[in-house]
């Protein structure tokens, strides 16, 4: 979660797939 780094403007697709593979990875745990 400590992703909040000052990152340029270029690195927000790669912050938005990172937030989504949290997202799979949080339905995978709560599917278990």
């Amino acid at each position: 979660m400590g992703r909040l780094t000052c990152r340029p403007p270029m690195n927000r697709d790669r912050d938005l797939m990172g937030r989504i593979v949290d997202t799979i990875q949080a339905v995978y745990k709560a599917e278990g």
